[in-house]
């Protein structure tokens, strides 16, 4: 299971961000989770959930955002849905497609005191 690795490095990033803004409690974090990031959401709120005892996040209320996939054509440069890593573009149709949104992970916001 990698999404405890990952709950792991998201806390230290946060305790890290909040250390240098001065904060001692962090009271909500919200993060993006690509839809083609091979990340379980419900493995990653439990690994969370486990982890983040002990520390700066123990009360804190995590928000999870799913990030839809999106592609670009290097044909014709269309914008559009996608649900796989190899997609065709539905305009021109050619396979040459570049995923630009939804296999990544971001820490978006956090709210600390």
């Amino acid at each position: 299971m990698h999404e405890l690795s990952i709950a792991l490095n998201l806390i230290e990033l946060v305790e890290e961000e909040a250390r240098k803004a001065g904060c001692l409690k962090v009271f909500s974090v919200d993060v993006a989770v690509g839809l083609l990031s091979g990340i379980d959401p419900e493995a990653l709120i439990f690994s969370i959930t486990l982890a983040k005892e002990n520390s700066l996040l123990s009360d804190a209320v995590i928000h999870l955002h799913r990030i839809e996939g999106s592609g670009r054509c290097r044909s014709c440069n269309n914008i559009f849905p996608v649900n796989a890593f190899h997609s065709t573009c539905p305009e021109c149709k050619s396979n040459a497609v570049e995923l630009i949104a939804g296999d990544d992970l971001k820490l978006i916001s956090l709210e600390a005191e």
